[in-house]
């Protein structure tokens, strides 16, 4: 199972349909989300607030590109709880919390460690 959080126009939910065998699209605008409603037999599509919804109870991806502004709230509830079947996190991130997150444990600039099998590709910048 796969979540997609922030689905929008569909343009990835499409893709993860063709290669997952169930995909949950969470849209909160209400126009996306009927919009990506029916399109793909294997879609089921959430409306509502991504930081509101009742994860999966059973191991679960989540592939996404995380509204920016909403970034912070989406890792605390895709990491904050040890007991979230989370199995893996592709994410998209702004540039500076990829940065952030990608410090050795611990570190003083977050509070937290990637962990949990999870990775974080970020990789500084190379110059003078």
């Amino acid at each position: 199972m796969v979540v997609d959080l922030g689905a929008g126009t569909g343009r990835l939910t499409a893709e993860l349909a063709r290669f997952a065998g169930h995909v949950i699209a969470v849209e909160l605008d209400a126009r996306l989300a009927r919009s990506l409603r029916g399109r793909w037999p294997n879609v089921s599509v959430v409306e509502g607030d991504a930081t509101r919804i009742r994860l999966p109870r059973e191991p679960f991806r989540v592939v996404a590109n995380l509204p920016f502004h909403r970034t912070t709230d989406l890792l605390h509830l895709l990491l904050d709880d040890p007991t979230t079947p989370l199995t893996r996190a592709d994410l998209v991130v702004e540039w500076g919390v990829a940065f952030k997150r990608s410090f050795p444990w611990p570190s003083s600039i977050t509070g937290r460690r990637v962990g949990r099998g999870l990775r974080s590709d970020a990789r500084a910048p190379v110059g003078p």
